[in-house]
């Protein structure tokens, strides 16, 4: 079995053993001191001995020089040409679902009915989604009055991870959130993926927003085979919003803001989108509502026909050899 499937990466690294040979027989072919005799008719006498390379003693050193070297020269060629055999293959997985997560970075978002805060709960949800999504490419968008590409669509989840304990309430200028305008951009994330993959938005809110075209655009993804989910974050009763220098928020009259998860209207606006709604809890349950209804609409030939080969690298075994040499050389290079 192993010499049916032996052989190198990069044979013709091999061409390069032919090196040792020619040094080798370079020398072969250059005056001897068994020729001295022969010279003498063509060369003076006291030019002679520099026709001869070397002396007998230095042809005993340099041959055992010569042994060394050529054997560390083999070697590693060997290892460089990457000698390899046995295998196993393995069967890639194609992510076949498109996902922007729709983050809520508003004011509101800091409100604690949620603990520690909305923001950090939803934070934390996106890390246990992100890292249990592993057939799906990921993108993140942070929105309230303006939306922000966080990443774009892809398959490094560990990037967006990493970039999670950045996004703040605080990067927010104006109050409110826009969910219209994020769509948008989230849109045109989707529209660069493959046509073939479906398609979906993963909406993380507390729901305290209201506009008027909101419905017509979520109805307007069906047109683009985009499904919503949303995952709402935040409680019934609400909580009051934080502002500047530890007060609360206010409306106009200055009476104290109180944001409500509103789970109806999030719920209608799933339904719209074709999705799922869930609200957010401290147990696995949550994520998995959402994960399964999106892996749900995946195509069944999620897996690519031609698995990949793998061959066990054997370049390591040259290795053994070259250290105990290279060990010798130095030990005769420092007599």
């Amino acid at each position: 079995m192993v010499a049916q499937n032996f052989h190198f990466e990069y044979p013709l690294l091999l061409l390069a053993l032919a090196i040792p040979f020619l040094l080798w027989w370079l020398p072969r072919t250059q005056l001897k001191e068994d020729n001295f005799e022969k010279l003498k008719p063509y060369a003076d006498s006291h030019l002679l001995p520099y026709l001869i390379t070397q002396n007998s003693l230095q042809q005993v050193t340099t041959k055992k020089a010569f042994i060394n070297w050529a054997m560390l020269w083999v070697l590693s060629i060997i290892a460089m040409a990457g000698p390899r055999w046995d295998y196993h293959d393995v069967r890639v997985f194609k992510p076949a679902t498109s996902l922007v997560i729709l983050l809520d970075i508003s004011k509101s978002m800091d409100s604690d009915d949620v603990r520690p805060s909305r923001l950090i709960r939803a934070k934390q949800e996106i890390e246990d989604f992100v890292s249990l999504a592993k057939q799906t490419n990921i993108g993140l968008i942070a929105f309230a009055s303006i939306a922000h590409i966080v990443t774009p669509i892809t398959e490094d989840h560990n990037t967006l991870i990493h970039l999670l304990p950045s996004l703040s309430t605080q990067l927010v200028k104006f109050k409110g959130s826009r969910i219209v305008n994020a769509i948008s951009q989230t849109k045109k994330l989707l529209q660069s993926q493959p046509k073939e993959n479906p398609k979906a938005i993963l909406l993380i809110t507390d729901g305290d927003f209201n506009e008027n075209q909101l419905e017509k655009t979520i109805q307007s993804l069906q047109k683009e085979n985009i499904r919503l989910y949303i995952m709402g974050i935040g409680t019934k009763d609400g909580s009051l919003i934080p502002g500047h220098n530890n007060n609360w928020m206010t409306d106009q009259s200055g009476k104290k803001i109180i944001s409500q998860l509103n789970e109806a209207e999030l719920e209608n606006l799933a339904t719209l989108g074709k999705g799922v709604y869930t609200t957010a809890n401290y147990r696995d349950n949550d994520t998995h509502i959402l994960l399964d209804a999106i892996e749900k609409n995946m195509p069944t030939n999620t897996i690519e026909k031609n698995p990949v080969r793998v061959w066990h690298e054997r370049f390591y075994i040259p290795l053994f050899f070259i250290i105990p040499l290279l060990l010798y050389r130095f030990k005769q290079n420092s007599v």
